[in-house]
């Protein structure tokens, strides 16, 4: 099967997919509880056969289920942590290439990672000594012998093309547990299906922790989503650890729904530690006790879940230190984090790709003519309007923010974690395969929002697959996507927030009934 005929059929079960949720939806509000689980079960079992791409490969460059590009980037990375760090994998690969293919063509670009952009590589290239001698001869000689399995599992497009990446880029957190594993295993096909299979593990962990916490409908919509939802696509299938922190979040929300509010705020730590963003989820929640707070009422809670939360940014802090560069690794995330974050990629989701690259992906479409291509001048012309159009969608983050805030004042803990992602989108532009996140709608007892995500990943499928018979909309796919998931979050808290105004107003006019009945029983009173 190849890439192509893969996003076809994603696409057709997409499709089915929200048919299955849409009518078992509409029978379950009918009380026809059985069916509806059936075609929940359909909607799940179709989530799984796309999440492992039918039982087929992958795609058309890999011969197994795991995804020897991804794992190039993260068991390399990890394994080599210390003597790699954020700058030194495609230097490293490039003079272990040389050393073990001597003869082999030389790449001519890769990204320099120190400022993420793309260099030509001369024949005698400095960096490359200063790299090798980062190395030990034993660390040297692994790093060469598992580097070689890529060589001979990738094309050699393809090793070019992983060169022009973006890097290692997770946290120190994340480097020193991936480690733990990485580390003793080199790279044959056996140990690295091993590596491949711990987000399976932890997923199938979190599912479960669902299913008791939520019951059948929320764990049969959260797979289906978990498969069908467009952001992922291929590339976290066969990864390493590229999931740790959703099983996190997963088993976060469902503490929250237990009541334990300090193994809550662990969990959410450990997805914040190891990958930033989540903290997205942790603030949704503390937002909740705001409320409750300013509504006269005094929780316990809170306290709890901040105490969690802490203790698992600190060990995640000492064990970030303990990965292999001591606690500089921080300040060199902190670096290389700020560098992804001025620099523009093209498949990234949020309001800030909608605002600012909108009208040129919308008006180049027109022009048959993909924006922007990431090639060195486009690159440039994208940054400048990043620049330009920095406050142009602050008005749209407040509507966003306040739609948020309004949604969250009498939400209850666990469905705050869950309303994050609104934060996320409006504050941050997101790799496109983080939006798997939608998979945790399930939990916020929000049915619309549940069908419009599988609503639109069909035709975003569709959009990418028109793309291989020559359309040139390449690169307005994720402004479309962003988009959408704009659409799906405006299903997902209108109707929230159309709720709590009606119950505040209920609330005002039984306070002003209670008042008055007081007034007429004082007047009453009164000889």
């Amino acid at each position: 099967m190849t890439l192509a005929d893969s996003i076809q059929w994603k696409a057709v079960a997409c499709a089915l997919g929200f048919a299955a949720a849409l009518v078992g939806h509409w029978l379950e509000s009918r009380g026809s509880r059985r069916p509806a689980r059936a075609l929940y079960s359909g909607a799940a079992l179709l989530g799984l056969l796309v999440f492992f791409n039918f039982g087929a490969v992958r795609h058309a460059h890999d011969i197994t289920y795991v995804n020897q590009y991804e794992q190039f980037h993260y068991q390399l990375g990890a394994k080599y942590f210390p003597e790699l760090g954020y700058d030194g994998l495609y230097l490293a690969s490039v003079a272990a290439e040389r050393q073990t293919l001597p003869g082999s063509p030389k790449p001519v670009w890769i990204r320099d990672l120190a400022s993420n952009r793309l260099m030509a590589l001369q024949r005698d290239f400095p960096v490359l000594r200063k790299v090798r001698e980062r190395f030990t001869p034993e660390r040297w000689a692994a790093f060469r012998a598992d580097h070689a399995h890529y060589l001979r599992a990738l094309s050699p497009q393809l090793v070019a093309r992983a060169r022009r990446d973006h890097g290692f880029n997770p946290t120190p957190a994340w480097a020193f547990v991936a480690r733990l594993f990485a580390a003793p295993l080199s790279a044959t096909p056996l140990q690295l299906g091993v590596l491949a299979s711990l987000d399976l593990a932890l997923m199938a962990l979190a599912f479960a922790v669902v299913f008791r916490s939520f019951g059948t409908r929320a764990v049969l919509l959260c797979v289906a989503l978990f498969g069908l939802c467009f952001g992922p696509r291929y590339m976290l299938q066969g990864a390493f650890l590229r999931l740790d922190w959703l099983a996190a979040v997963l088993l976060g929300v469902c503490a929250l729904r237990h009541g334990r509010p300090a193994s809550a705020g662990a969990a959410l730590g450990y997805a914040a530690a190891v990958r930033v963003f989540p903290v997205v989820f942790f603030a949704g929640t503390v937002c909740v006790g705001a409320a409750q707070w300013l509504r006269g009422e005094r929780p316990r809670w809170p306290a709890r879940l901040v105490a969690g939360f802490s203790a698992a940014l600190l060990v995640a802090f000492v064990g970030g230190a303990s990965a292999g560069r001591g606690v500089a690794a921080w300040s060199e995330f902190a670096k290389n984090i700020e560098l992804h974050r001025t620099s523009w990629a093209p498949s990234r989701i949020g309001l800030d790709m909608l605002v600012v690259h909108g009208p040129e992906a919308l008006a180049s479409a027109v022009e048959r003519r993909g924006f922007p291509r990431p090639a060195k001048p486009a690159r440039e012309t994208a940054e400048a309007l990043q620049r330009q159009r920095r406050w142009i969608g602050l008005p749209f983050k407040l509507v966003f923010l306040g739609l948020l805030a309004a949604a969250l004042w009498r939400a209850s803990p666990w469905e705050g974690a869950v309303l994050g992602v609104v934060a996320l989108f409006s504050l941050t532009s997101a790799g496109a395969h983080y939006w798997i996140l939608l998979c945790v709608a399930p939990l916020g007892r929000a049915p619309p929002a549940v069908l419009a995500t599988l609503a639109i990943s069909a035709p975003l499928y569709a959009l990418e697959r028109w793309e291989y018979w020559g359309s040139s909309l390449l690169h307005m796919r994720f402004v479309w996507a962003s988009f959408a998931v704009a659409l799906v979050l405006l299903v997902w808290l209108l109707p929230d927030v159309w709720k709590g105004w009606r119950e505040h107003k209920r609330s005002k006019r039984t306070a002003s009934a209670a008042r008055a009945s007081m007034a007429g029983l004082v007047l009453r009173s009164t000889p």
